[in-house]
Formats: structure tokens, sequence, C-alpha cells
């Protein structure tokens, strides 16, 4: 792995007892060999509709182990990099700097939303093409 990049990286939704709540049916889901299609609250979707295996996956991600998992990536040499909108309402300046406390870069493009809907697809995109570079130009010092 060069390198992960993160965009629109948000925080833990859910209220803890909802988020226990909903694990514990997607568990009891799974051992009974249930993989029909449910319905979950998670994160800004109130109708995330999974099977509970991938509900599980993602439900494990909450705040700290986003950014623990962070913290291993940078004592692995690993550059982490987060775009995220600055409009996004499902972060806040306090996710923001817990992320730059672990992340090699984060950006933040003024104005865009979660979905970088609108104009802002395109500044998504320049600062993608960005990070590319500095990928490009840390793997070719690399090289032989």
């Amino acid at each position: 792995v060069a390198a992960v990049i993160a965009i629109s990286l948000v925080r833990d939704g859910q209220p803890a007892d909802v988020r226990h709540k909903q694990m514990a049916a997607a568990k009891a889901r799974v051992a009974r060999h249930d993989a029909s299609l449910h319905a979950y609250a998670f994160s800004f979707c109130k109708t995330y509709m999974a099977k509970p295996q991938t509900y599980l996956s993602y439900a494990q991600w909450d705040d700290g182990r986003t950014l623990d998992t962070l913290a291993r990536l940078r004592q692995r040499g690993v550059p982490f990099y987060v775009v995220l909108g600055g409009a996004d309402n499902r972060i806040d300046e306090k996710w923001v700097q817990a992320l730059r406390a672990h992340a090699t870069q984060v950006t933040v493009i003024d104005g865009a939303n979660h979905f970088f809907s609108s104009m802002h697809e395109f500044d998504l995109n320049d600062s993608l093409q960005d990070i590319d570079a500095k990928l490009n130009l840390l793997t070719s010092k690399q090289r032989p």
C-alpha cells in the first residue's frame, strides 16, 4: 500500500445505544445465517440497507478505531490523506483537528458538502490530482 486516501471521512454519527442495539441485532442475524437486507440507521443514513455482515463491518469503525488506525498507518510510514467538505454537516472542527493530528494531510474544501455536489466535484478532483502528484513524487524517489 503506497498510501490511503479517505474522502468524506465522518465521525460515528449514531448514539451509542442505537449502535449497540443494531450491532446486537445484526450479530443475531449472522448467527442465524440470515444474510437478507435490513434497514439500519448508519451515520447520516436513516435507512442504510445492508446485509448484517456488511453493516457490522462498517459499524465497527467508530471514532476511536479510525484514529487508532491512522496512528498505526503513520507508525508504518503509510501516508494517509483526507479530503473533507467544509460544509459537510456530518463533521465538526473537533473531528478535523483529530484527523489533522494523525493524517499526513487533511484538505478541507470550502463550501463543499458531504458529496462534493454542484461545482465542488471539480475541487475534489483537483485535490485528488494534487495528492496523486505527491504520491508519484514519493514513489519515484524510492525507485532505482
